[in-house]
């Protein structure tokens, strides 16, 4: 029996290195196929033309009202009303923007990832939105950039 788990343990492995040849030559192909990576700004209509995050544009995406992203990111109305893409609340933005992005790159369109926003997540206890409407924003970005690179939660 040990001269045959050691024949079979040999033609694993060299079945395991065939593939990550096959694996490292479709890595090639599909890095010449693409061409270098270029820089890009994922979802540019959440921009005001002067480039910072807009929170209308923001809400609007979302699909909820201004007032409703303003009161769950401890936001002063009026003051975003009036001044939508202020410098002052950028800190706030970016990480709903980042939550965005990285569904936006995963789902595509903004309908799924409204539903997914609007879906509980079991490590959340409540929807991921509920979550950004509750100032823990943060918590949802660090969830998915986990689970990009594959750490559990």
């Amino acid at each position: 029996m040990p001269v045959l788990a050691e024949k079979r343990a040999n033609e694993l492995e060299q079945k395991r290195e065939a593939l990550q040849k096959q694996i490292d030559q479709l890595s090639r192909e599909l890095a010449r196929a693409l061409g270098p990576r270029s820089l890009r700004v994922i979802l540019p209509e959440l921009h005001s033309s002067n480039g910072r995050i807009d929170a209308k544009n923001l809400a609007s995406f979302l699909g909820i009202r201004l007032a409703k992203l303003c009161s769950g990111l401890e936001l002063t109305y009026g003051t975003v009303h009036k001044n939508p893409d202020s410098e002052a609340i950028q800190p706030a933005l970016r990480p709903v923007k980042r939550i965005l992005e990285i569904l936006y790159d995963y789902f595509r369109a903004p309908e799924v990832i409204r539903a997914w926003l609007n879906s509980v997540h079991p490590d959340l206890g409540m929807s991921p939105l509920d979550a950004i409407l509750a100032n823990k924003a943060e918590a949802v970005e660090t969830m998915l950039e986990n689970a990009i690179a594959g750490i559990p939660s």
